[in-house]
């Protein structure tokens, strides 16, 4: 797909997007419920932003910004302000592959430690970055849970 193509179509479904959220602020504001939480029950978390998947809808490929990691003080700064606030729900994924931080085991069991929860479903994975199975089951015993709430 060219890039003007994909372009067209991104424009286009952001048009219908701010054309339906209208009418769910109308909604939320009709039923009182227009406004937000004072803290978000959930922070998502790019550890890294790196991914070989090819997505046709993912804009990463389109974003001009260095790849790297996010190195473990800062992680651990986030994780501690987050319970500090009782944000007790961490998503570890963003534009890059989770799965491609070595240091992703290190971090969820931190997260743990200080009582964090990060879901499995949290944890997206492209295909092409699948982890090998020596790796699976250090993330699995790390800490990260089977069910992600909504």
């Amino acid at each position: 797909m060219s890039a003007s193509i994909r372009r067209r179509t991104r424009e286009a479904t952001e048009a219908v997007l701010r054309k339906q959220a209208k009418t769910v602020r109308m909604v939320l504001s009709a039923i009182g419920a227009e406004q937000a939480p004072t803290l978000p029950e959930i922070v998502q978390i790019e550890s890294t932003n790196i991914c070989n998947a090819k997505c046709v809808f993912c804009p990463r490929d389109e974003m001009h910004r260095d790849e790297g990691y996010m190195d473990m003080a800062l992680f651990k700064k986030i994780a501690d302000e987050c319970a500090a606030l009782n944000i007790t729900h961490m998503r570890m994924h963003n534009y890059g592959e989770a799965f491609a931080d070595r240091n992703l085991v290190e971090k969820v069991r931190y997260a743990k430690s200080i009582g964090t929860f990060i879901g499995a479903a949290a944890l997206r994975q492209s295909r092409p970055l699948a982890p090998p199975p020596r790796f699976i089951q250090p993330v699995e015993v790390s800490g990260v849970r089977q069910r992600t709430p909504l």
